[in-house]
């Protein structure tokens, strides 16, 4: 069974039009299942996901006005980073669940 993964967005700019609240913001809809989205502004102690990488060059038109995701292929490449980082998160979770476990036994 799968541990419940609660995702940290961290978000650089609080500008109206920022690019990347925007993107931000189409997260819940595009997450699986038991994921939940927890936008926050800065977290200490993060760990980052280097790859893959994520440019939007063509906000003006990638987003709708409402700041949905209007470009199919800049919607498919930001699933595809989400997907990513899901995994790349559920990996850390099992990793420290693990060394709970170890902590435990040996101590």
């Amino acid at each position: 069974m799968l541990t419940p993964l609660r995702i940290l967005g961290i978000i650089g700019s609080l500008r109206r039009g920022s690019y990347n609240t925007a993107l931000l913001r189409n997260v819940p809809s595009m997450l699986p299942e038991g994921v939940e989205w927890l936008p926050v502004l800065t977290i200490l102690g993060a760990r980052w996901l280097h790859r893959p990488e994520f440019h939007l060059s063509n906000g003006g038109t990638a987003l709708a006005p409402d700041g949905s995701l209007a470009d199919p292929r800049t919607r498919d490449q930001f699933q595809k980073l989400l997907t990513a980082f899901v995994a790349f998160t559920r990996d850390a979770v099992e990793r420290r669940e693990e060394l709970r476990a170890r902590s435990a036994t040996s101590g």
